[in-house]
C-alpha cells in the first residue's frame, strides 16, 4: 500500500510538471486553435490533464472580466457562461480565446452560436450585448438599433423600445444607407410576391442583395407601404 501511495504520489508530481511546462508554452499563443495545430499531440495531453479546465485566454491576453476597465478593453460575462461580449458588441469565447463570427439570417439579424451545458443556442447578438451590460429585457420590449443597421450592435447604437416604438421608429427613419431603389425593381419585386402563396415565405434575404436595398424597403413594398426613395 505504501509502494501504491508512493508511485502515485510521484505521477501526480510529473503531470504537476507537465501542466506547467504546458501553461508556459500557451503563453506563446493567442487562442487554442493556433495551440492545437503547432502541437496537436501535446494539445491533447493537455487536454487529458485537464489544463484547459481553469485556463482563461481572456485573462491570459489581458482582457478584463468584469467590469473594471483595463488596457481600454471591458468584457462583461454572457449569463454565467463562458462567453464574454465588448461594448463593440463582439463576442468571445473564455475556452478558446477566439472572437466568434455572427451569422446572418433572412431578416436581417445576426446571432450567435453559442454551446451552453452542452447545448447549441442561436443568440440574438443585440439581446446578449443589451442584457450582458444592461440587464434583461422587459416583456413586450425590443432593442431598436439607432442607426438602422442591424449588423451595428455596439451598445451605444442599442436602446430598448415598445415593439409599436421600434415599428414607429423603422418607418419614419432619415438614415438608411439602402433606401434608394429603382422602379423596374419595384415592378420586378411585386411580381414575384404576387407568385407566392401564403405558406410561402419571402426571400428578402436574396433580393436585398440584389437590389442593394433594406430589409424594411422590401417590407414596406411587399405590405403596400413604401419606406424607401424610388429613383
Amino acid at each position: 500500500m505504501k509502494n501504491y501511495e508512493i508511485k502515485s504520489e510521484k505521477k501526480e508530481l510529473k503531470n504537476e510538471n507537465r501542466r506547467a511546462l504546458i501553461h508556459e508554452l500557451l503563453a506563446h499563443f493567442d487562442n487554442l486553435q493556433e495551440f492545437r495545430e503547432a502541437y496537436p499531440n501535446i494539445y491533447n495531453t493537455a487536454h487529458r490533464l485537464g489544463v484547459f479546465d481553469d485556463y482563461n485566454w481572456l485573462e491570459k491576453n489581458y482582457i478584463c472580466l468584469d467590469t473594471q476597465e483595463l488596457d481600454d478593453e471591458v468584457l462583461v460575462q454572457f449569463r454565467d457562461t463562458n462567453y464574454y461580449l465588448n461594448r463593440k458588441g463582439e463576442c468571445f469565447n473564455s475556452k478558446t480565446g477566439r472572437k466568434l463570427q455572427p451569422v446572418k439570417n433572412a431578416n436581417d439579424y445576426y446571432k450567435w452560436n453559442l454551446r451552453i451545458d452542452g447545448k447549441n443556442h442561436q443568440v440574438y447578438c443585440q439581446i446578449a450585448v443589451w442584457s450582458s451590460w444592461v440587464g434583461e429585457i422587459p416583456e413586450g420590449f425590443e432593442i431598436n438599433h439607432l442607426d438602422y443597421d442591424r449588423s451595428n450592435n455596439s451598445l451605444e447604437n442599442l436602446d430598448v423600445r415598445s415593439r409599436q416604438e421600434n415599428m414607429n421608429y423603422s418607418m419614419v427613419r432619415i438614415k438608411d444607407a439602402h433606401r434608394t431603389i429603382s422602379n423596374n425593381n419595384i415592378i420586378e419585386f411585386k411580381e414575384y410576391i404576387s407568385t407566392l402563396d401564403e405558406n410561402t415565405k419571402v426571400n428578402y434575404s436574396y433580393y436585398q442583395d440584389k437590389y442593394n436595398v433594406s430589409y424594411n424597403c422590401l417590407y414596406g413594398i411587399a405590405t403596400g407601404r413604401t419606406w424607401c426613395d424610388v429613383e
